[in-house]
């Protein structure tokens, strides 16, 4: 079977060739925030946000490995079992990360993607918006590079039919909150 996308460079292409990774591309199907289906379609229109950004080369390849991998080991994952810090997608997609990559920035972008989502939710769902505040911090405490998280999330959250309040709220608490953030991409 073939990728829904292009495969740009010598690194892309060994990711690709393991069949794990393939595995997690073919896994999926049409779902709240991703009616797209499959993870491949969904990294597909990941990919095409990073195209429509402007930034430098290395933050758009940094980004496109971002995307090829953030979701892939979804299919790993019981939804009927509590997720933990070691037992959530991100976390198995950023240990598989480390056989190709050794920057930090990139494979905590791929661990931790989901987690201001996370914050925003427990405050949308739960009204605990104190909670979900700390959440935040503690995430932005943790990258060392928020500027590509927060593009990273724009261009994950651009897809399907995700709503894009959890961004915005994300993106103004950043702004808020931490004077040494500027975004120059929100």
């Amino acid at each position: 079977m073939d990728l829904p996308f292009t495969l740009e460079t010598p690194l892309e292409r060994n990711i690709s060739s393991d069949l794990e990774w393939f595995k997690g591309m073919m896994w999926g199907f049409a779902r709240p925030g991703h009616p797209e289906g499959t993870v491949g379609l969904h990294v597909k229109e990941v990919l095409k946000n990073i195209d429509a950004l402007n930034v430098d080369a290395d933050t758009r390849r940094d980004l496109r490995l971002i995307a090829l991998l953030h979701d892939a080991f979804k299919y790993q994952i019981d939804p009927s079992k509590n997720r933990t810090p070691t037992y959530h997608h991100g976390y198995l997609a950023r240990k598989f990360a480390e056989k190709y990559i050794s920057d930090m920035n990139v494979l905590d972008i791929i661990e931790l993607h989901d987690d201001a989502f996370r914050a925003w939710a427990r405050g949308q769902r739960y009204g605990k918006w104190m909670e979900s505040e700390v959440l935040a911090k503690k995430l932005i405490k943790r990258l060392k590079n928020v500027q590509l998280y927060l593009l990273f999330y724009k261009c994950d959250n651009l897809t399907g039919d995700k709503s894009q309040e959890g961004y915005e709220w994300f993106s103004k608490f950043l702004s808020n909150h931490d004077a040494n953030f500027v975004s120059k991409h929100s």
